[in-house]
């Protein structure tokens, strides 16, 4: 249980950086290949900060920490070599997005049995996802504005579609909770006495002493 909470946790934050990363990449495409790479070190600083204070204020695990300083130290080198990296950035987001696809594939056909519609509509924009991250992954030797703008959407549909997992998984941990909170209760609880339980029946019995001595 505790891990699907940390799950939900870190995937939340995850929604939001792809979310804003995505706007930023389709609003600004000109500076975003300049600054592609800061931007990409930004978040993974981001994500390293909540790693980090969330093990400090939580006391989790510590690959949490030490996920958070790795996390950290990369995106500082991320940032200092922006220029050198650009390329390399591209197809390491274009990676990304095309595994968040594939995984949000996954979860589109698990989330049908719960929800037919959000199911479909997940399915499609995992398709649409995979579509975009490959088509980044294999053209990141040459970025260009379109490109770029290619990116942000990826990530925006990237962000949807974990949001809509995310409130999956948010129901399930409030039916597991639940199941395990009735589970508790129901052993816990001594059993109720039967109100169609019948008293005892005594059985008449025949004295034989008379009939002899007749």
């Amino acid at each position: 249980m505790n891990i699907l909470e940390k799950l939900k946790q870190f995937s939340l934050v995850t929604i939001v950086i792809g979310f804003l990363s995505g706007v930023l990449f389709i609003a600004f495409p000109d500076k975003c290949i300049k600054y592609i790479s800061i931007t990409v070190g930004v978040a993974m600083i981001a994500l390293a900060i909540s790693g980090i204070v969330s093990y400090l204020i939580k006391k989790g695990s510590v690959f949490s920490l030490v996920g958070g300083v790795l996390l950290g130290l990369i995106g500082i080198i991320i940032c200092i070599k922006y220029e050198q990296v650009i390329s390399l950035i591209v197809a390491v987001i274009g990676l990304f997005v095309m595994s968040a696809g594939i995984t949000n594939l996954i979860t589109g056909f698990k989330v049908i049995k719960r929800t037919v519609v959000m199911g479909w509509v997940t399915l499609l924009m995992a398709c649409v996802t995979i579509v975009f991250g490959f088509v980044a992954l294999t053209n990141s030797s040459a970025v260009s504005e379109s490109l770029v703008r290619l990116i942000g959407v990826g990530l925006i549909i990237y962000a949807v579609i974990d949001l809509i997992a995310y409130f999956e998984v948010r129901s399930l941990v409030k039916e597991i909770n639940k199941a395990v909170d009735e589970a508790v209760d129901e052993v816990s609880s001594p059993p109720e006495p039967s109100d169609n339980l019948e008293p005892p029946r005594v059985t008449e019995v025949t004295d034989f002493t008379d009939i002899t001595e007749e």
